[in-house]
């Protein structure tokens, strides 16, 4: 189920990045025709991931340590739960987030000004 979880999580992630680049065409060309390197239009989507990321990972974190508080107060073989294990989802988690980032991170870096331009 864990596996699952993880799977439908990247996927979600992908769709979700992958729909925020391509809000951003228009103003990716624009900042490309500027004259902004493909590097720059690469960490600004990045950034954006970035904050995602942190966000995520913080609420989600909070969320599990407050759930798992209310489940330790029921039940006492989770009294004293295996912290590690919140350090080791996290992880897994950065990295399918960057992992789903690096394609639609690509594709904005290369799109063509004038034809992200002619799209509006």
């Amino acid at each position: 189920m864990g596996g699952l979880a993880l799977v439908l999580a990247a996927i979600g992630l992908y769709s979700l990045l992958a729909f925020v680049v391509t809000q951003r065409t228009h103003e990716i060309g624009i900042r490309m025709a500027l004259g902004a390197h493909r590097h720059h239009v690469f960490g600004l989507v990045a950034r954006r991931v970035g904050w995602l990321l942190l966000g995520g990972l913080g609420a989600g974190s909070l969320a599990g340590w407050a759930g798992l508080r209310i489940l330790a107060s029921r039940d006492a073989s989770l009294a004293h739960p295996p912290v590690w294990l919140f350090g080791v989802t996290g992880m897994v988690l950065m990295g399918l987030m960057l992992l789903a980032a690096a394609l639609p991170a690509r594709r904005a870096a290369s799109i063509d000004p004038m034809r992200a331009l002619r799209a509006e």
